[in-house]
Order: C-alpha cells, then structure tokens, then sequence
C-alpha cells in the first residue's frame, strides 16, 4: 500500500508541474499578441502588469517551494514507515522459516542420524572428572561445558600434575593403532555393522610394547601367588600398569578403602587416555566413530576400568559422570554391549530428570537404532552362514527399557513447556504390564506400599485381576529366557526411587484398571499383544546382580590381609624411587621365603643382601659391585 501511495505523489508532481509550464507558454503567447496589436502605448501598461506578475510569481514559487517540502517531508515519513513495515515483515518471515527449519529438522534428524550422534552429542567433558563434578553437584552449582573447555589434558585424573606422564610405547608403554576396515576380510561381528559403516568409522585398539609383555608376565606371576601385599609393592614399582592398578583398586573397594579404590582407578584409565590417540574420546570437534572390539585381550581391561568407574560415580551419587560414562562405553560397543550398560543406562538418563535426558530414552527406543543382538557360538559351530547364529530383538523388549520409556512420554506429557493431550504414554504403559505385570507389584513392594491394603486413592486389589490376565505369557517368557528374571531384578532394585512419587502411582494404577476393564470387555485385540522375540537377551547371562547395585559389599576385618603400609607407596608417585620388589624376584619368589621380600629388615636371612639389584643408581651398583661378595642379579 505504500508504494502506491509514492506512486501517486509523484504523478501528482509530475501533473502540476506540466500544469505551470503550460500556463507560463500561454501567458507568454498572449503577450506577444497583445503587444502587435497595441504597439508601444501597450508596452508601458504591460511592463507595470509584468511587475506584478513577477511579484505573484515569486509569491507562487514560494507556495510551490513549501508545498514540495511539505510533500518531501511525507515521502520520508511514508518510506521510514515502510522500511519498518518490511523489516517487521522480515523478522516475520525468518521467524516462520526458522521455526519451519526446526521442526524439519526434528522429523528429519531420526532418518539421518545414527547411535553415535544421539548419544555423543552435546556431551559435557568435564563430566568425566569425578570429583569436580561431583562437588558441583554437592554445592547445586552446573559444571563447566565443553564448549569452553579449548582443550582437556586430563580427562579422569586431574590432581596427577603435569610432569608424571606414563611411558609412550616407544618408551615401553602402551600405544593405540586403528585398525583398517577391509569389506573383503571382515569377520562376523564387523558384518553386523551395517548401519554403521560409513567412511568416518574407525576401529581401534590398544598394542603393547615388548617391556610391557614383560611386565604382564610378571604380573601373572604374582597373580598365581594369590598375596595382595605383593601386588601393591607390584604396583608401587609398576605405576602405571592397568591390569595391577584395576585388580588393586578392587582389593582397595573389596577393604573398605573407597578413596584409594577410586585414585587407582582415575590412574589407570589416565594411562589409558595417554595411550589412546586424540580423536578416540569424544571430545570437540572429532568426526569419527570410535568402534572397538571386546574379543580382543588389549581392549578388555579398558571395558571394565570404565564400568568400574561408573560403578563408582553411581555409588557416591554422582549421575552425571554415570550417564556420561556409560554414553562413551556403550558406544564403543552399540550392537553386543559387553558390559551390559543397556541395564541401567534408562536409569541414569531418567534419574538427571531434565527434558533431554527424557528426549534421550524417547529417541533410543522410537528410532529403531540400538537392538539387542546376540551372538550363538554353539549354533555359529554348526551352522555355516554367520547371519543365523545371531538373536536379534528390539530395545523395547527388555522390562526395563519398556518401563522407563512409558514414565519418560509421562514425564514429556506433564511438562508445562510441552505439554499435549496425546495419550502416547498410557499406551506405552499399557502394553509394558501386559509384557511384565508381575513388576508393578514388585515396584510397588520396592517402594514400601502394602499391595494388599485399599485406601483412598489406591484400590490395590486389581493387582491379583491383573497378573491372572497376563501373568501366563510372562511365566512363558520365564520359562524360555531364565535371565529376564535377572533383569527384571536389577530394574526393580535400580529405578524404584523414579517409580515412588504420587503422581507416577496414580498414573500406574489408573492404567492398570483400565487393562482389567479392557480385559474384561475383551476389547483388547490381538495385534495389541506384544508378540515379540526375547531370544536376545541371553547375552546378559554372564552380568551380576551386584554390579548393578548401589551396595558396598566389604571384606570383614579379620579377612583383610592386605598392610595399609605396602598401599601408600603404590599410591605415591616417585619415579626416583627404589625398587621394592626385586627385578625378576617374582618369579623367584616363593611361598616359604616371600616375608624376606615384604620385612627386608629381617636379620635371619642375610645371603639376599648380597644380590645387586640392577635397577639401583649407576655409582651404586658400580661400587657395590667392586666387593667380592656382591653379584649382580640375571
């Protein structure tokens, strides 16, 4: 509408000023007629009459002047409202593309993205220290985010200082090497891989220098002795030795000693990430996928000094550093889950209770991206194809996968921000109790509520209706897979806390009357029915319970055998040190003479005083060896 407007003042400008230019033709013909036909006489009253003409002109030029200023002025006016007009009409516009952008984005992002980005993105890295985080969340204060981190040195173990650094594998450490994908020599595991084999996909895994393989031997040998004592002096000459640092940091745990337990622990997953190359961890700006292999005997320690770790943070109560711990470990691994995270991963995600972590369950399950497979070895013996050796079910067959993600739609659904009038979450619930009804009572118990009693706002005697509806399906599934039981235990002791507010119970057991109304006016149909495979889940026959658990199981205090003086040497670094154990002592070490290692104070035995350990200072061993009755050790 604006530009029309300026679209008529200037025709309008155009016409009046064609208007004085034609006029001033006329009045100028005129003259000239008037003076041919009245000659001079006609000159003199004209040039009076020009005169005031000129006045009147000027007059009329000042009018005109005023006019265009005052048009002029309007015109400004008219284009600043305009521009603002456009500009409102702009920001308009980005407003409905962004938002279109967004949510094309949302529909879109479960096609194109895959499990390393839902579970690696935005990932906070201070996170992996524990006791940062853990004070942050003490004191109610958010840790530091990634984005302002440029660059972590240390991502487990801060407080080690600068200048203690592990052997490099040159130096005779260990080191990291990727392993090169090759479609025409891939084994059975790597085939399964499809959806992951993508050109960033990078399998990695840790090597060994040739003075490591020495000291693993060593290490062996000290193991078949079964002494805790010889371990820790082990460990006090060996400082960064993973397998001696992870058997010693459960010793400390197993002791009552969780602070030393969980220094051990932070030192040798710091060896490990000194050992790795840049772009393993997750850290900013890193594109690859990091895959790596459980089967091989490198990789296995590093799988369980992480589940360690986040056994620990779950322990104190640290959440974060758990979610964010079993995000990493599980997505080394995404499609076998050697150690098992799968089981108590929803409960981590759940118990943060922020809107991403709930987006996190919701997304794990709905996009189809993480299946539970299983690999036969006795049917892969026999069976020459690889393909039907493998067990395959959905993420939603597990109890508790299929729980948690009905209270996570619930808790999406009760949000004020998102809240919407879809009954996603009460099908969601529906079909986990017609899957496991017997975990609603077990959940109930868990949370101290008697099953057996009728109040006010709970009629619990729909619990026995309920289980005599579907408890046959269920024992079916008992009956094939025996470790669902295990399952089902570990969720029930895990995540009963997220199940104990007024609001979940309320939800629950309205649902549950619905099931036995529904039952009983037989309008369930059979596609409701979960119809699904759960073959899969053998792969967690090997779990513990107690693994999964928050409880702290101690030796007793006449069972302790190991000195809390042999443990601090091994918790002080001193790289200038002398060595405790003799070099090849632990071989030569037997079960009759092995005090003479750990009192070397004792006088009885003096013939080993005369042995020269080569690892003493070079102006020692020289002057030690110029005595008749020293020899050096071989």
């Amino acid at each position: 509408m604006s530009s029309r407007i300026l679209r008529r003042l200037r025709e309008e400008q155009e016409q009046q000023k064609k208007e004085e230019t034609d006029e001033d033709t006329d009045e100028y013909s005129n003259d000239d007629e008037t003076m041919k036909s009245n000659g001079l006489f006609t000159l003199l009253d004209s040039s009076e009459e020009d005169d005031e003409e000129d006045e009147s002109e000027e007059e009329d030029d000042e009018s005109v002047e005023q006019s265009k200023n005052y048009i002029r002025e309007d015109c400004d006016k008219i284009e600043k409202e305009e521009e603002e007009d456009f500009d409102a009409i702009l920001s308009e516009f980005q407003i409905v593309s962004n938002a279109e952008d967004e949510r094309e984005r949302t529909t879109c992002n479960r096609s194109t993205r895959n499990i390393h980005s839902i579970l690696l993105e935005n990932i906070n890295i201070s996170n992996f220290d524990l006791d940062s985080t853990l004070q942050a969340v003490m004191h109610g204060t958010s840790t530091i985010s990634a984005s302002k981190k440029k660059f972590v040195k240390n991502l487990f173990y801060p407080n080690i200082g600068t200048n203690i650094k592990p052997p490099h594998f040159n130096g005779g450490g260990m080191g990291m090497e990727k392993i090169p994908l090759k479609v025409n020599d891939m084994n059975s595991k790597i085939s399964l891989c499809s959806n992951l084999l993508e050109e960033n996909v990078v399998f990695y895994r840790f090597m060994y220098s040739d003075i490591y393989e020495r000291l693993e031997e060593q290490y062996e040998t000290i193991q078949t002795t079964g002494d805790v004592n010889l371990l820790a002096l082990f460990v006090a000459d060996n400082p960064f030795h993973a397998k001696s640092l992870l058997q010693l940091s459960t010793v400390c745990y197993k002791t009552g000693s969780a602070d030393k337990g969980k220094e051990l622990l932070q030192r040798c997953l710091y060896l490990y990430q000194c050992s790795s190359i840049h772009s393993f961890f997750p850290i900013k700006d890193t594109c690859n996928i990091a895959l790596m292999d459980f089967s091989l005997k490198e990789n296995q320690d590093f799988f369980i000094a992480l589940f360690r770790y986040m056994q620990c943070a779950s322990k104190v109560g640290c959440i974060p550093t758990a979610l964010v711990i079993a995000k990493f470990l599980f997505s080394l691994d995404p499609l076998f889950d050697p150690m098992g995270v799968l089981l108590v991963f929803d409960y981590y995600a759940l118990a943060m209770n922020s809107s991403e972590c709930n987006d996190l369950v919701i997304e794990l399950i709905e996009s189809k991206l993480v299946s539970i497979l299983h690999l036969d070895t006795k049917n892969s013996l026999s069976n020459e194809s690889s393909s039907s050796s493998v067990k395959r079910c959905s993420l939603s067959s597990m109890p508790n996968w299929a729980y948690n993600y009905a209270l996570a739609l619930h808790r999406l659904n009760n949000d004020s921000s998102s809240k919407t009038t879809s009954n996603k979450d009460d099908i969601a619930i529906k079909d986990a109790i017609r899957a496991y009804p017997s975990v609603v009572s077990l959940l109930l118990e868990k949370n101290n509520i008697d099953t057996k009693s009728k109040t006010a706002s709970f009629d619990l005697s729909v619990l026995p209706e309920l289980n005599r509806c579907f408890s046959k399906e269920e024992e079916t599934k008992l009956a094939c897979t025996p470790v669902l039981s295990k399952i089902i235990d570990i969720f029930v002791t895990k995540n009963s806390p997220l199940w104990s507010s007024q609001d979940v119970l309320l939800w629950l057991h309205r649902n549950c009357l619905q099931l036995v109304a529904e039952n009983q006016n037989k309008e369930i149909d059979a596609s409701s029915k979960n119809h699904f495979t759960i073959d899969a889940l053998e792969r967690y026959n090997s779990c513990d319970v107690n693994d999964y658990t928050n409880q702290v199981t101690t030796l007793p205090a006449e069972l302790n055998l190991l000195d809390e003086r042999l443990v601090a040497p091994a918790l002080a670094l001193d790289p200038n040190r002398r060595r405790l154990l003799p070099q090849h002592g632990a071989a030569a070490v037997q079960q009759q003479d092995r005090n003479q290692w750990l009192f070397p104070n004792n006088h009885r035995q003096q013939d080993h005083y005369n042995r020269i350990d080569l690892d003493d200072p070079m102006l020692e061993i020289f002057l030690r060896s110029l005595l008749p009755w020293n020899s050096a050790q071989r």
